[in-house]
């Protein structure tokens, strides 16, 4: 089964960019885009028909936000097809109109496509990000297994040469920087694992958890760009802080736990403060608890 990304837009111009966003990825991974309006749940309403009474949404504005839908993607495909290289994969782009709950149709997608990533867009008011990227990203990444991918409107538009995975460093950090090294691999980019251990360095314990971690990466993907990398500042905040404005990077990587309540990086508020302050996508992996 062929990889699809899946991407939620509210038809502004930043839902727009991540959609772009996302084509530009589909490309390189080989994936077909499926493209959905279920970012604003509509409330059901109830029609007679000859069959009997059910659940439905308003029919007249159903149609036009199932033309609006269309013309969304008839101008993505557009796009695309001026833009696409002879003999390159060029994704197929669908589109789903909201029939259900945005989180039930993110579950319907989980069960019955192979799911790489979920897009969301980012956009940003007066530092803070918005709620299509805090209340929508935080509820898929607590109902399902699938990473998401927020996109900054100013994020560029290109393949990531280098990642930046900021972590605990512990051996649960294996099965998602094999992922990430995985994703890097398209591109040939380096994967840095952060230490976001407050600036503290790593204890004996650690220590032995990194080397496991390296060696454990390595061995299940074959690839050798991923290396570690101590922020040397005492505070969480500085050391985020640090690492946007001082080491360049094209994907900020980050794993949001379900069951975490107090580690500030991980609480998704805190992601959201990340987003807001930054002009690179942000990969949020789902942890395993």
């Amino acid at each position: 089964m062929m990889k699809t990304i899946i991407v939620f837009t509210d038809y502004s111009k930043q839902s727009e960019h991540a959609a772009k966003y996302a084509i530009h990825l589909a490309k390189k991974i080989k994936a077909n885009i499926l493209i959905s309006d279920a970012v604003t749940e509509p409330n059901p309403v109830y029609a007679v028909y000859d069959s009997g009474s059910r659940s439905v949404y308003d029919a007249p504005d159903d149609v036009r936000q199932n033309n609006r839908l269309l013309k969304f993607c008839d101008s993505l495909e557009n796009e695309l097809a001026a833009t696409a290289l002879p003999d390159k994969f060029v994704p197929a782009i669908y589109s789903q109109p909201a029939e259900m709950p945005l989180i039930d149709t993110a579950r319907y997608f989980e069960e019955n496509l192979d799911v790489a990533f979920i897009v969301l867009a980012v956009t940003l008011y007066y530092g803070a990000s918005s709620i299509m990227a805090g209340d929508t990203c935080g509820k898929i990444l607590a109902s399902s297994s699938i990473p998401v991918i927020l996109v900054p409107e100013e994020a560029p538009i290109r393949y990531a040469e280098k990642y930046a995975f900021v972590a605990d460093i512990n051996n649960n950090n294996v099965s998602t920087l094999v992922k990430v090294a995985e994703l890097a691999a398209y591109s040939a980019a380096e994967v840095m694992l952060v230490n976001i251990n407050n600036g503290r360095p790593l204890d004996e314990a650690q220590e032995g958890a990194l080397r496991s971690i390296m060696k454990e990466t390595i061995y299940q993907v074959d690839y050798g760009r991923v290396y570690y990398r101590h922020l040397p500042n005492e505070i969480l905040k500085d050391d985020m802080e640090w690492l946007m404005q001082d080491t360049r990077f094209e994907m900020l990587v980050v794993v949001h736990s379900k069951n975490n309540t107090t580690s500030p990086l991980l609480q998704f508020n805190y992601s959201n403060k990340i987003v807001g302050n930054i002009n690179v996508p942000v990969l949020i992996y789902p942890a395993i608890d």
